[in-house]
């Protein structure tokens, strides 16, 4: 990826979450000096954006990530299919395959058969006003799926199927969290030319990293940054997290 291409995807998080923060600051973004990535500028201040993204941790032992990536999704692209055939509700599914066990191309229709069945199934016991399922329980999950995580949409709604695959922290730890604020911080020092300086950590839209966010809200991270977010561009949504 160009320097150009990477700068014009920064910029793209950076007007999301500018779409989901309600108090992002007036002004003009322009490329900042790296660091910072982006400054807003008006007449009052000027404050610069740091933008990171997470991606996922291969498995050297495994096939390359992005070949055993690439069947996952082919898998819950069929199961979709196949759910879609005998329910009309639409969800945004998640599912951690096991990376130690191995998959085989011929298995591809059997297993999606077994979560699509495993998802109605769930939905079928489950007739009150849900929006949300977590399945678990190895006892009804096929053998090469760890969890699903089900989020039950509006009707109108495109279904999402994807692989949390690939991540070797299945949901977003403090630790992990403080070592990438730390890492960033290392890169620059806050100038008093900016009034402020945000970080923004961004899960982007193409490789899901955690099976989810946790909330943050109750923890007190220690950090020079002024604030900090993290924006799932998959999902639409942001979450400031508490300096």
């Amino acid at each position: 990826m160009t320097s150009n291409s990477q700068k014009e995807r920064e910029k793209d998080f950076l007007l999301q979450f500018k779409s989901l923060y309600q108090d992002f600051p007036d002004g003009e973004i322009i490329p900042g000096e790296d660091p910072p990535d982006f400054v807003v500028v008006n007449k009052y201040q000027r404050i610069g954006f740091e933008i990171t993204e997470i991606y996922p941790q291969s498995n050297s032992e495994e096939n390359s990530f992005d070949e055993r990536l690439e069947l996952e999704r082919s898998i819950l692209a069929i199961a979709c299919t196949l759910f879609k055939k005998s329910n009309n509700s639409s969800l945004n599914v998640i599912a951690q395959f096991k990376p130690a066990i191995k998959i085989s191309k011929p298995q591809k229709k059997i297993l999606a058969k077994e979560i699509s069945d495993t998802i109605l199934n769930a939905l079928i016991q489950n007739q009150s006003d849900i929006k949300y399922l977590h399945l678990r329980d190895s006892r009804i999950l096929p053998n090469e799926i760890e969890e699903i995580r089900i989020i039950i949409q509006s009707n109108n709604s495109t279904p999402i199927w994807q692989s949390g695959h690939g991540s070797l922290i299945r949901e977003l730890s403090v630790s992990e969290l403080a070592a990438r604020i730390e890492a960033k911080e290392s890169s620059f020092i806050i100038g008093n030319e900016y009034k402020e300086q945000w970080l923004l950590i961004v899960e982007p839209d193409d490789k899901l990293t955690f099976s989810y966010i946790p909330d943050f809200i109750e923890q007190q991270m220690d950090s020079n940054f002024h604030k900090i977010f993290i924006l799932r561009s998959l999902f639409n949504t942001t979450r400031r997290v508490k300096i």
